[in-house]
């Protein structure tokens, strides 16, 4: 059999065995390399080759290009955490949006902290506040996470401007700046949005209106009420204000987005200085670095295989027949970086591993009048879609760590980060795209 044709069967064995195994609980520090292995062999690639020299060389590469972005974004969701200034945020949003619509608020809230540089610390502070509408509104909880992910997942990570790892991960390959494909990029974005919302606040009510509310109400009776006393709360001015330094320093001082991350963090220290000691404060912003550690190494380890992939003859030829297809570049990029984000499962790691390998492929479109920012948003774009299948490590530790059944919870998480991105990537921002808006 062709070597081609083997090694395109392994990447899709190991795909579905990545899919498989995730959504059975396995730690992709363990899968992934077993999946690499896999990959090596039904494409005649030594395991030395593969493994000791290119899934250690990508692993390194891709923690080295995220470390301090993820460390410090984790360490400012501790910051945030910790000086109340998350919750403060969130509760604010619960009060003046009506209980009703209480996805529309989850979803909000996540853009909000998002936009702060949390991301598991996101949803720990909108969780409870979400279970407490849920139960007002008679939701099912089954509806928070996807509310949540539907702001964090998609807008924060595809729009322009905004301060996700995704862009700032291109960005650093292509040379372009926070702008790029702002008018396709945007529209794209905002259409998805407020669809995510639509879809969100139907599907709760359908879910009630056929008898399926909320029945969690042990878990309320455990928060007695709700989240901590009112009273100890930031006000909610002061929660604004390092979304406004991360989003002021990174968009108009140009500064680089790991330090933006650090300078939020401080700021949150200061603001609430009052809460701890010098030392204290210093042991949460450690404590906040060290709880991304697992999550780097994640990305690394996907960022691995895709170094794997990439060396395969199916990579290859996937590379060369990219050119030479008959197809806008804007589509052809936004569908390569939907195939990276299926085999890996991560957004971040299919950016890390296709920018690099097509990013001679894009000067030279660029060098034919094709904008090179408008690419660049396609492949942040095309990235988020097929990326939070099951064999997304965050969506299964989230659900373990709030106690929602996967089977229950996923099907509005497939809708809001894995159909809208792709539909509004379709229908909004290529079109806009092909007709020269950049």
């Amino acid at each position: 059999m062709n070597v081609t044709i083997m090694s395109t069967i392994g990447i899709l064995i190991a795909t579905v065995a990545v899919i498989y195994l995730a959504y059975q609980g396995f730690e992709p520090l363990i899968c992934f390399p077993i999946c690499a292995i896999f990959i090596c062999l039904t494409s005649g690639i030594s395991i030395t080759e593969g493994i000791v020299n290119t899934y250690c060389t990508a692993f390194g590469t891709m923690v080295g290009r995220m470390l301090f972005t993820y460390l410090w974004a984790t360490m400012l969701g501790k910051a945030m955490t910790e000086s109340g200034l998350g919750a403060a945020l969130a509760e604010w949003l619960a009060k003046i949006i009506p209980v009703e619509w209480a996805p529309v608020t989850m979803c909000i809230s996540g853009i909000l902290l998002s936009l702060s540089g949390m991301s598991i610390g996101a949803y720990l502070v909108i969780f409870p506040i979400g279970l407490v509408l849920c139960s007002k509104a008679n939701y099912s909880k089954d509806i928070i996470l996807g509310s949540i992910f539907a702001g964090s997942w998609t807008f924060i990570l595809a729009a322009p401007l905004m301060p996700s790892n995704d862009n700032y991960l291109v960005a650093s390959y292509l040379g372009t700046s926070t702008t790029a494909g702002f008018i396709p990029g945007m529209a794209g974005c905002l259409a998805m949005l407020v669809l995510n919302c639509i879809y969100l606040q139907w599907q709760a009510k359908r879910w009630r209106a056929v008898g399926r509310g909320f029945d969690s109400w042990d878990e309320i009776a455990a928060m007695n009420g709700g989240t901590d006393n009112e009273e100890a709360r930031p006000h909610v001015v002061k929660a604004f204000v390092p979304i406004i330094l991360v989003m002021v320093t990174y968009n108009v001082v140009k500064i680089s987005l790991p330090l933006c991350l650090g300078i939020g963090a401080i700021s949150c220290c200061l603001l609430e200085w009052h809460r701890h000691t010098l030392k204290e404060w210093f042991l949460v912003l450690t404590e906040g670095m060290l709880s991304g550690t697992k999550a780097l190494l994640n990305i690394g380890t996907k960022g691995a295989l895709g170094g794997v992939v990439a060396i395969t003859p199916c990579y290859a030829a996937l590379m060369e027949n990219i050119s030479h297809l008959q197809m806008s570049p804007y589509l052809t990029a936004f569908i390569a970086a939907n195939v990276m984000a299926l085999i890996l499962g991560s957004s971040s790691s299919a950016c890390g591993t296709l920018v690099p390998a097509v990013q001679p492929l894009f000067e030279s479109w660029a060098a034919n009048g094709v904008d090179m920012g408008n690419l660049h948003r396609m492949v942040v774009m095309g990235s988020i879609g097929l990326d939070s299948l099951p064999h997304n490590g965050t969506i299964l530790a989230t659900c373990e760590m709030f106690k929602v059944k996967l089977k229950r919870a996923y099907f509005p998480v497939f809708i809001t980060c894995t159909i809208m991105p792709i539909l509004m990537s379709l229908c909004v921002a290529l079109p806009l795209m092909m007709l020269g808006f950049k």
